[in-house]
C-alpha cells in the first residue's frame, strides 16, 4: 500500500492541509501530515513497544519526508511487521 493510498482511505489530514473524510474507515491509519510526537503517539497505538518509538518515528520520517516514499514496500530498514500493520 502506498502512504498517499493510506492517507486517502483514512479521513485525516494528508499532505498541504487537505482533509479527507470518508466515513467508517479508521483515522489511526494515516501518517501523513503528523508531526514527530503525534507520530509516536500512532505507531505506539499500533501496537509498537515503547522503547522503540523513538527509532521507528525516525526511520519513517527519514523515508516518508526526507526521502519521499510513497510505497511501504520501500521502506526496506522498517519491519516488515510494522509495514503491513
Amino acid at each position: 500500500m502506498t502512504v498517499e493510498a493510506l492517507s486517502a482511505s483514512t479521513g485525516t489530514k494528508a499532505g498541504h492541509g487537505q482533509t479527507m473524510s470518508t466515513p467508517g474507515m479508521d483515522a489511526a491509519a494515516s501518517l501523513i501530515g503528523l508531526e514527530r510526537r503525534a507520530l509516536g503517539a500512532r505507531l505506539l497505538r499500533l501496537g509498537v513497544p515503547e522503547r522503540q518509538i523513538r527509532m521507528r518515528v525516525a526511520q519513517l520520517w527519514r523515508w516518508i519526508y526526507v526521502r519521499g516514499a510513497r510505497d511501504f514496500d520501500v521502506m526496506t530498514d522498517v519491519s516488515k511487521a510494522l509495514r503491513e500493520a
